[in-house]
């Protein structure tokens, strides 16, 4: 990331590995799992961008 001039953190790099896992319509508790979260909440402020696909995966709610 440095040779292309990127700035990243564990946090970037977690959130889009979170975003990344939802987007591929892996259910918030994966996420939870793949992430090694203890409570649920940890995850969800990983994935607080995109409420519209959480709503979907989650509650199988259609965009």
């Amino acid at each position: 990331m440095r040779n292309n001039n990127l700035r990243a953190s564990a946090y970037w790099l977690r959130h889009s590995y979170a975003q990344n896992l939802l987007e591929a319509g892996v259910s918030i508790y994966g996420i939870k799992e793949m992430m090694g979260h203890k409570n649920i909440e940890s995850t969800r402020k990983y994935l607080s961008i995109h409420i519209k696909l959480m709503r979907e995966v989650i509650i199988d709610e259609p965009l």
